[in-house]
């Protein structure tokens, strides 16, 4: 290691102070393999900060219109229906539909948690299926009210919900023009998990 000049040095004709060697030299490890990699004019190595890669399995996006009397609609209302594995949320102004009826049974009978609410007027009338559920042993409340539960609409798992204009009736499967929305979109399902909740302590 050779001498240090402080001030100005000799050889520019000033009369600096020259300090004598040292014994000891402190080398900066990281910036001897930065010259090693790139040469000894690079002074400096910036440090990148460490990055870890997570992987995460990301929930399928449901999203989805369905419009009656379309061919196939029904079909994936039926569908959705028998995917239930742990609870199955109902409100709906009116319930006909045979294919419908059935899956909801079955879903009952598989060991999830059927709740149905209902508009009062139409539990007997004629082709409702309201006195079938609570045969078998499903918890069905009714609105009690001189004005309509109207809604139509099902939550299914706590994670899935169907809901727009269709009754849910034969009629309204084939003939009227209806649609149904499904989404598993958190926002909207909390949204109608707790309207249905309210609802569910309201008719008691």
């Amino acid at each position: 290691m050779g001498n240090i000049c402080f001030g100005d040095c000799e050889e520019r004709g000033g009369r600096g102070k020259v300090e004598p060697e040292e014994d000891f030299a402190i080398v900066d490890e990281s910036n001897e393999r930065s010259k090693k990699k790139y040469g000894s004019n690079n002074t400096t190595e910036t440090k990148k900060p460490e990055t870890k890669t997570i992987t995460t399995k990301k929930q399928e996006v449901v999203q989805e219109a369905l419009f009656f009397p379309q061919d196939g609609s029904i079909e994936k209302i039926l569908s959705w229906l028998s995917s239930a594995q742990v609870t199955l949320d109902i409100a709906v102004f009116t319930l006909t539909h045979k294919k419908i009826r059935d899956e909801i049974l079955n879903a009952h009978r598989r060991g999830v948690k059927v709740r149905i609410i209902t508009d009062d007027e139409k539990v007997s009338e004629k082709g409702s299926e309201i006195k079938t559920f609570q045969n078998a042993g499903i918890s069905v409340r009714t609105d009690h009210s001189s004005s309509h539960m109207h809604h139509k609409y099902c939550i299914i798992d706590g994670k899935i919900l169907l809901n727009g204009s269709l009754n849910w009736t034969a009629a309204g499967a084939t003939e009227n023009n209806e649609n149904v929305m499904i989404t598993n979109q958190s926002a909207f399902v909390s949204s109608f998990q707790k309207n249905f909740e309210k609802m569910w302590i309201e008719f008691a």
